[in-house]
């Protein structure tokens, strides 16, 4: 998960996968709990997106290891 995001009934989910849902499916609806949702449902999770960034991503195959650094 890159950029977390919460719905309107605080269940937390990729915005890439999330969106891409809401662009394939003509009523699109929570994963968890079947509450439609849309575009203007997406928020930002700021608490997740903070723990996420102190994680390295690194491929096991390659040994390539990123680390997602934020400007202040």
């Amino acid at each position: 998960m890159v950029k977390p995001v919460t719905l309107a009934f605080e269940h937390s989910g990729c915005r890439h996968c999330l969106v891409k849902l809401i662009d394939i499916e003509t009523v699109s609806k929570c994963p968890l709990c079947k509450a439609p949702i849309g575009i203007g449902t997406l928020h930002v999770n700021i608490a997740l997106n903070d723990i996420i960034g102190k994680f390295d991503v690194k491929c096991e195959s390659s040994g390539w290891t990123f680390h997602e650094h934020k400007q202040h």
